[in-house]
């Protein structure tokens, strides 16, 4: 797995421990925060029990996360097809994108960013690609030591103009201004695409050195 998973200067990928209970998670934090901040878990509802678990990439190409020794079957995968010919490994990125490469052509199959959880990193998008069926939304956590999928929704609704509903289950709690918002986030630069396929919402940061103090847009109950 060393080989394969790549630390970052800014985040890292490994196991979290719960200092409240004995459930393990494979997750994607910022280490320089005081306070360990998470933006990205794998295996929120089906969480490893105990000490045991491994992560690596299996003969078919996916990245495996097992919670026992047997290796039956995974509480998590990226559930990606490799050609036979080729061969793909895991890297972290700066931007805290986990992504699977192929070798050969080093064509991204996989990316962490278009499976978000409760948190928007810089970059990440927020939207509906009605070519690919796609809908990427945040989710809030159960919990404050529970990182399984709640209660409570942030989506773009893709109809008439752009603006971001929160959600209670399927009631509507609240709501945004209609894109185009009149005051923009400070620092972070917020775009909006609408386009006929997709629609979408990212923003970006002049340069990284804003990540150190501050985890993307961070969504709980």
């Amino acid at each position: 797995m060393e080989q394969n998973i790549r630390k970052c200067m800014e985040q890292k990928l490994k196991f979290k421990i719960k200092s409240s209970s004995s459930n393990r998670y494979l997750g994607i934090w910022y280490y320089k925060l005081p306070e360990k901040t998470v933006v990205w878990v794998a295996n929120r509802n089906d969480p490893i029990i105990g000490s045991s678990g491994s992560l690596f990439i299996n003969q078919y190409g996916n990245l495996v996360l097992y919670g026992n020794d047997d290796q039956k079957l995974p509480v998590w995968s990226t559930n990606v097809s490799v050609e036979e010919n080729d061969s793909c490994e895991a890297q972290l990125l700066d931007s805290g994108n986990l992504i699977m490469v192929t070798k050969r052509s080093r064509s991204i199959i996989w990316q962490s960013f278009e499976h978000p959880t409760n948190t928007q990193l810089p970059g990440m998008k927020l939207g509906v690609d009605r070519k690919l069926g796609i809908d990427r939304f945040l989710t809030s956590w159960r919990s404050d030591d529970d990182p399984g999928i709640g209660d409570f929704s942030v989506r773009i609704n893709p109809n008439g103009s752009p603006q971001f509903f929160c959600y209670n289950g399927t009631k509507t709690n609240a709501r945004s201004t209609p894109w185009p918002w009149r005051r923009e986030m400070g620092l972070y630069k917020c775009i909006i695409v609408n386009e006929p396929d997709e629609i979408y919402f990212f923003y970006t940061v002049p340069d990284d050195s804003y990540l150190d103090g501050w985890a993307g847009f961070w969504f709980n109950r």
